[in-house]
């Protein structure tokens, strides 16, 4: 994001016409080079860099590259911190080179002795975590969702060990406009992992910020306690042999008991998936910000969804089946509210990778495995149809962008949903919901302000691009 900088656009301009910051002074007939200074380091108002931007466009050539790089800059420069935060920390959820975050959480007390060795939280959650190859592990977490503990525990859970591990966090509800832009970080990091259960803790409860990590297999404790954003304490404990080991997960059952699940989901698919398919019709309604490596099955135009069906003898059950004729009545009228005129608006933002694959295997981001793949020709009507719906505005993400397994989609106003496509609808299927107002606005400026305008192809060029991978 400091490439946005107006101080990264002078940088730029001064290099590529081979100035000093002298020189220029002496061009535009600044007496005190000084506020260029200041404008290189990040130091001048917003008034002084308005001024000097249209002093530098009166005394230069200027591209229209150039002020729209100017324009671009300014804006840029006026948003609040808060805003320039969230982006920049949602960023890293898409980005193929995301920026490396510091790991600055030491321990200062451990097991009642002062820390003298320089131990950070992420080697100590790593080494507790390895204790033994195949232990069983549940974790609790209260109000502890800083980035370096995010990406830590990330890590963790994608290092390939064969380990069992169980994930509660829980979550403050709460104002802070940063604390919330690390919450949804956090939740949509973690969200593919099928054993994360987050939960808001209601806003009566006073909350400490602390981890509770049980072997279960060595039924052995350690009870971590965050005091500021660099320190923290930790205590080692055998589960049956302290009343304080009981005591504190006593503690977080009464926790679970005054908050709410944010991770919904059914276990057994097939009863619950025409019930769930009536659930998001009733959604089709909003204008939704939608991230998706690739279509998903609701987006398949309904004909190319009944070959599907009856290729697979309507999954194994029959076209008489109820369950097969309610589900077919609700994908029919989801079509029919996709494409109605004047309809909501759908921003999509698809992956470029993605869009290739499903050009190349047929098969959507949730594909039911019982189906076929879709033909090469039904792929490409699929995708032809979408791009000629005028509701739909269909962008794909530049290069240094991936949406990996991080889908989401923003119901505005209503709700943002988490979920990891390749989880499918058939086996195991889960999603994080999220209603806290606060959080959908932060969101819904990322997508909208952040993601398409910056990180996305125009609809023109993503248009173009998709019809050269069609042709």
């Amino acid at each position: 994001m400091n490439e946005r900088r107006f101080s990264c656009f002078l940088e730029n301009f001064l290099k590529d016409r081979n100035l000093a910051v002298a020189s220029l002074a002496t061009q535009m007939k600044i007496s005190n080079k000084t506020i260029i200074t200041r404008i290189l380091n990040d130091k001048a108002t917003i008034n002084n860099i308005k001024s000097f931007a249209e002093k530098l466009q009166n005394h230069f050539d200027i591209t229209d590259e150039d002020r729209a790089a100017i324009e671009a800059a300014i804006n840029h420069e006026q948003l609040p911190d808060s805003v320039v935060t969230a982006r920049q920390v949602l960023s890293g959820l898409f980005s193929k080179k995301p920026e490396q975050i510091p790991n600055r959480l030491k321990c200062t007390l451990k097991n009642a002795e002062e820390c003298k060795e320089e131990i950070f939280l992420y080697d100590e959650i790593y080494n507790i975590l390895n204790y033994s190859d195949g232990d069983e592990y549940e974790i609790f977490i209260e109000s502890v969702n800083t980035l370096a503990f995010t990406h830590a525990l990330f890590n963790i859970l994608h290092d390939g060990k064969r380990r069992k591990i169980t994930i509660h966090q829980y979550f403050s509800d709460t104002d802070d406009v940063t604390e919330n832009i690390h919450q949804l970080y956090t939740l949509i990091k973690l969200s593919q992992y099928i054993h994360y259960f987050p939960y808001v803790i209601s806003p009566s409860i006073i909350n400490s910020s602390r981890l509770n990590i049980i072997n279960r297999t060595k039924n052995k404790a350690y009870l971590i306690n965050i005091y500021n954003t660099t320190n923290y304490t930790m205590l080692e404990m055998d589960v049956g042999g302290t009343n304080y080991a009981a005591h504190t997960l006593s503690e977080f059952e009464i926790l679970k008991s005054c908050s709410t699940p944010l991770r919904e989901g059914f276990g057994s698919p097939m009863d619950s998936l025409p019930e769930y398919l009536d659930q998001m019709a009733k959604l089709d309604g909003y204008v939704t910000y939608e991230m998706k490596s690739s279509p998903c099955f609701g987006m398949l135009p309904f004909e190319v969804q009944k070959a599907l069906y009856a290729d697979s003898d309507y999954l194994g059950l029959g076209i008489e089946n109820p369950m097969v004729q309610r589900m077919y009545k609700t994908m029919e009228s989801r079509e029919k509210a996709l494409y109605q005129p004047n309809g909501p608006a759908k921003n999509i933002v698809f992956d470029k990778n993605g869009m290739k694959r499903f050009l190349e295997n047929g098969r959507t981001s949730d594909h039911v495995p019982v189906f076929r793949s879709l033909t090469a020709k039904e792929a490409v009507f699929s995708l032809k149809k979408l791009m000629g719906n005028e509701n739909a505005r269909i962008y794909l993400l530049k290069d240094d962008y991936c949406v990996k397994n991080n889908e989401c989609v923003l119901y505005e106003s209503n709700s943002l949903i988490v979920f990891d496509p390749a989880l499918g609808y058939w086996d195991n299927y889960s999603e994080i919901s999220v209603k806290n107002k606060k959080m959908l606005r932060i969101m819904r400026d990322f997508i909208n302000e952040e993601i398409i305008k910056n990180c996305c192809y125009s609809l023109e060029e993503s248009k173009a691009i998709i019809n050269d991978m069609i042709k």
